[in-house]
């Protein structure tokens, strides 16, 4: 059972397994994210003491990129566009040093850059709920249950185009490449002074989400178990 098509893809790339029944099943999703797409402010509204509150909940690790999304969300601000960033996710040895050494000399003083290190499970919803965009930036993924989750949460999202995120996004989410800086810098600054892409953004994603369930998931998990065992 492969949790993602893209997984599914890799995995038969890298070994022959024509002679093993296979299927792919999307993992479900807690309810307790679901809320319902918020009305979009304008960009107008956005000032110093009341910015963009863009949002990233991953542990920061190489591959996540956190360090890349700094320096975008930087290159937004000298713009003179409002937004702080807040970074939610336990830290790896060493890919923290690479977060730190850019953190240091861009936000110094940690006046908009926002790390809140790991936070109970039971308590990211709130993340989400207090938040006006998300930044999903990693560049491998099997799934990508915490893109799930900010999109049951009613949020604009914009999207690494990496790994299994475009499967599970489905084109509802506008796409960057996560490692090309400017690029990121871009796509949050057209999402920012768009609107009506956030609420499309927003509506898409939510409507994208509600098709993953834990019910949808064991009841296809246990035809599939039934199939193999009919099968022997």
């Amino acid at each position: 059972i492969h949790i993602s098509h893209k997984t599914n893809e890799v995995i038969n790339r890298l070994e022959d397994l024509s002679s093993v029944k296979q299927t792919t099943i999307h993992h479900g999703l807690n309810e307790r994210f679901q809320l319902a797409p918020r009305i979009q402010r304008s960009f107008e509204s956005f000032t110093e003491s009341d910015p963009v509150r863009l949002l990233y909940v991953s542990p920061i690790n190489y591959y996540k990129h956190q360090d890349k999304l700094v320096q975008a969300v930087d290159l937004i601000r000298k713009k003179g566009i409002p937004i702080r960033l807040d970074l939610v996710g336990p830290a790896f040895p060493g890919a923290i040093d690479v977060y730190n050494e850019v953190v240091n000399r861009i936000d110094p003083e940690r006046t908009w850059v926002h790390w809140h290190n790991e936070v109970p499970y039971s308590e990211v919803q709130n993340y989400y709920r207090n938040a006006d965009v998300y930044a999903c930036m990693s560049s491998c993924e099997t799934f990508g249950m915490i893109l799930l989750e900010a999109m049951a949460s009613g949020l604009p999202i914009l999207c690494s185009n990496k790994s299994a995120l475009p499967e599970i996004q489905g084109g509802a989410c506008p796409e960057v490449d996560p490692e090309n800086i400017q690029a990121v810098a871009d796509g949050l600054e057209r999402m920012i002074r768009d609107q009506s892409l956030r609420e499309q953004s927003a509506e898409g994603a939510y409507e994208r989400a509600q098709t993953f369930t834990w019910k949808k998931c064991a009841e296809s998990t246990f035809a599939f178990l039934v199939d193999c065992a009919k099968a022997q």
